[in-house]
């Protein structure tokens, strides 16, 4: 059986959400399809290592749209679908269990996939992956139950469940390989600050160990399967453990693109318009390694602020529009009772300012490269700061002038942005 669909869009995540939403925003005409792997509508993931664990919330809360709006807009959600292969040249779209579609524009939105520890133990009942609503319902049960937990991993996922395992009432330990915590932030201030932050709260931090193995409890005599106790480190130590959060990295979604002839280079490879190599396929969010015109570079972002920027060119560029790639990447974070923000790209930067002190309660940390400003790690900084910084990361402003002044906190970066914006006007160049 084949089915047609104008607009195909493949993964129900936030990015394919924004795109079909947008799509009839804009005016578009014509079968929208979301082919999602998912037997849930489309949500919002990043709740799902933090409210919805501590808190009594149903998982509807965290839709992305009511089904009611499906409906009304008279877009198509097959769900518990995966797609098995794509064949540019006939715009086909070959699929599990609800057959071919023909497509008239097709989107790539299938996000990424876990990454699995290969070690003894690692199938043992107790230790968790979340990536699903499904995988946060699982650990939220068992947390019900918990008094200590082993959380491997210390990039945002990691922290952030670590924080709600506290939260919950659990004694934790975070243990990992990199020699930082939030290690994706490349800043040793930065990882030493929120390192203490979270010892204040009773957290163990173990830097710069390995997991050798999981051991689990003795099942002689029972019909149980046998449960996570303990984990051991590369060096020998051991930690006893009720429940095991693991969260070590994801990789792109792609393998179903395997032969398609669709670029794939860390994800599927597109141009600042969400275009890929092949006529009217695009693709958006966390499985888009694309062209950021700010940085003149290709990235890939797993972020919830670039979904939803990337679902909409997506749309725009789908109905015949031309609209680019052209913002400051920004992604945020709330860990107990603080909340941060990241602009910008960090990599590459050759030198990194702190304007006022991270033993204090707001502080925020300047990425910059031959004297531009590249990036900006905000903790509690007002509105205004940040979106200056925004503005000067966006214009390339050159701020070795004022090097000297950069510490201060109390010396401005929104007069900084203002100037920006001003000479900007008198060149012309907006």
């Amino acid at each position: 059986m084949t089915t047609s669909a104008d607009f195909l869009i493949i993964g129900g995540g936030l990015a394919g959400t924004t795109t079909a939403k947008t799509l009839r925003e804009e005016g578009a005409r014509g079968k929208i399809v979301i082919i999602s792997a998912e037997d849930f509508l489309p949500y919002h993931r990043p709740p799902l290592s933090k409210e919805f664990l501590f808190k009594d919330q149903e998982k509807e809360r965290i839709l992305i749209l009511k089904e009611s709006y499906y409906k009304e807009r008279k877009i198509e959600v097959i769900l518990g679908t995966k797609a098995l292969s794509v064949h540019p040249e006939d715009k086909i779209v070959e699929t599990d269990n609800a057959g071919e579609f023909q497509y008239g524009k097709l989107l790539i939105a299938t996000g990424c996939s876990l990454k699995r520890l290969n070690v003894p133990g690692a199938d043992l009942a107790g230790i968790y992956y979340l990536r699903t609503v499904a995988d946060a319902e699982a650990l939220k049960e068992a947390m019900s139950g918990a008094k200590r937990a082993v959380v491997v991993g210390a990039s945002f996922i990691g922290m952030e469940l670590a924080a709600s395992f506290v939260r919950s009432g659990i004694q934790t330990t975070v243990i990992t390989q990199e020699n930082l915590v939030f290690d994706k932030l490349d800043s040793p201030e930065i990882s030493e600050f929120f390192i203490e932050y979270y010892k204040s709260h009773g957290v163990e931090i173990v830097l710069g160990e390995t997991i050798k193995e999981f051991h689990g409890n003795d099942t002689t005599g029972s019909t149980a399967p046998p449960r996570v106790k303990s984990v051991v480190t590369g060096t020998g130590k051991t930690f006893s453990c009720d429940i095991v959060a693991i969260g070590v990295g994801v990789t792109p979604d792609t393998e179903f693109l395997r032969g398609s002839g669709i670029k794939l280079e860390d994800g599927v490879l597109v141009n600042q318009y969400m275009q890929t190599n092949k006529p009217d396929i695009y693709a958006a969010g966390d499985v888009a390694n694309f062209f950021d015109t700010t940085f003149r570079t290709h990235r890939r972002i797993e972020h919830w602020d670039n979904a939803i920027k990337q679902g909409q060119i997506a749309a725009r560029n789908m109905i015949g529009q031309s609209r680019s790639y052209h913002a400051v990447s920004y992604f945020f974070s709330d860990v107990f009772d603080i909340s941060f923000n990241f602009f910008g790209y960090a990599t590459g930067a050759d030198e990194r300012i702190i304007r006022g002190s991270t033993k204090g309660e707001s502080f925020s940390l300047l990425y910059l490269k031959d004297g531009v400003l590249q990036a900006i790690f905000s903790l509690e900084l007002s509105p205004a700061e940040t979106k200056a910084a925004e503005s000067l990361i966006l214009n390339h402003v050159n701020l070795n002038s004022l090097k000297g002044k950069l510490s201060d906190k109390t010396f401005p970066l929104e007069k900084m942005g203002a100037q920006t914006v001003l000479v900007l006007q008198g060149g012309g160049a907006l």
